[in-house]
């Protein structure tokens, strides 16, 4: 077996003894993928493995294109105050 050490995650301390910024970085971004992946526990602990309610699912066709108009329109409404 092959054991080796990847350099690029640990922490420089070459300029003065501060931690180099790339690490801190880097690790915030594990740290945020690992906060969103645990969001999805739950909904999978929680399922029961029956069908959810029918009466919901126009509810949810609808949602999409809705909500994607409504980001279309804020976007366009935020690049004329910018002045895009």
């Amino acid at each position: 077996m092959k054991v080796g050490v990847n350099i690029a995650f640990y922490p420089d301390f070459d300029y003065g003894g501060g931690i180099d910024i790339q690490y801190f970085l880097s690790a915030l971004e594990s740290l945020s993928c690992f906060c969103i992946s645990a969001l999805a526990y739950a909904p999978i602990v929680l399922y029961n493995g029956r069908r959810g309610a029918r009466e919901w699912k126009y509810v949810y066709y609808a949602f999409y294109p809705v909500h994607l108009a409504l980001l279309y329109f804020i976007a366009g409404w935020a690049a004329r105050k910018v002045g895009i």
